[in-house]
């Protein structure tokens, strides 16, 4: 038999929660990428705590910054973010 413990944590400032898909990881680093100018650029994170689906991340990044929905190796800095959508233009 295991008892279930609800265990407070408090910071001492905000933080900034990111959906889960929003971190990317490689061998060296986990990262958000910020839309920045039209341009990504990718952040080197830490993440804290779980809230749903929201991850708690640490970083360079504030809130109201524009950051990927997933995050993928693939948007290098400097990749070009086109605020259109994608697929078929009626």
């Amino acid at each position: 038999m295991f008892p279930q413990v609800l265990w407070p944590v408090h910071r001492p400032q905000p933080t900034l929660f990111v959906p889960q898909s929003a971190v990317g990881r490689n061998m060296e680093q986990s990262y958000v990428v910020l839309i920045r100018g039209g341009q990504t650029d990718p952040v080197p994170v830490k993440s804290g705590g779980t809230m749903g689906n929201l991850t708690e991340s640490f970083g360079d990044l504030s809130a109201g910054e524009e950051v990927a929905l997933h995050a993928s190796e693939d948007l290098r800095h400097g990749t070009p973010i086109s605020d259109h959508p994608v697929g078929n233009q009626n």
